[in-house]
């Protein structure tokens, strides 16, 4: 019986573990530049429409407990890291996971933006 023929899910993998190519983290840059302004509006909707805004509105109670630095730094980081990822100079490609890691702060960075204006 051939190792293929096994049946085993190990047996579809590849052998070697995946990387992110230069194409793949552009386009995570992308996407995160281009879902960056709906991800702070619907946080935005979403959070008005809990009773904690409303005694935040009405009273000035029960307000986010997260600086409003948060939210305003986490969206211009997430901002500047998704042009720098997608505008990434090509000499230095060379730093291969280093395109790849500042797409995932990029995203990690409208995340804790989304999480400050939820709170």
């Amino acid at each position: 019986m051939a190792p293929s023929d096994t049946g085993l899910v190990a047996d579809a993998l590849p052998a070697e573990p995946y990387t992110w190519s230069a194409r793949d983290a552009r386009r995570g840059a992308v996407a995160g530049l281009v879902l960056l302004a709906p991800m702070a509006i619907v946080s935005f909707i979403l959070y008005l429409t809990t009773e904690r805004a409303a005694a935040c509105l009405m009273n000035g109670e029960q307000c986010s407990a997260w600086p409003g630095a948060w939210i305003y730094g986490g969206f211009f980081a997430a901002a500047v890291l998704g042009v720098l990822a997608v505008n990434w100079p090509e000499r230095w490609a060379r730093s291969g996971g280093a395109r790849a890691l500042t797409v995932l702060f990029q995203w990690g960075a409208q995340l804790i933006m989304a999480a400050a204006i939820l709170s």
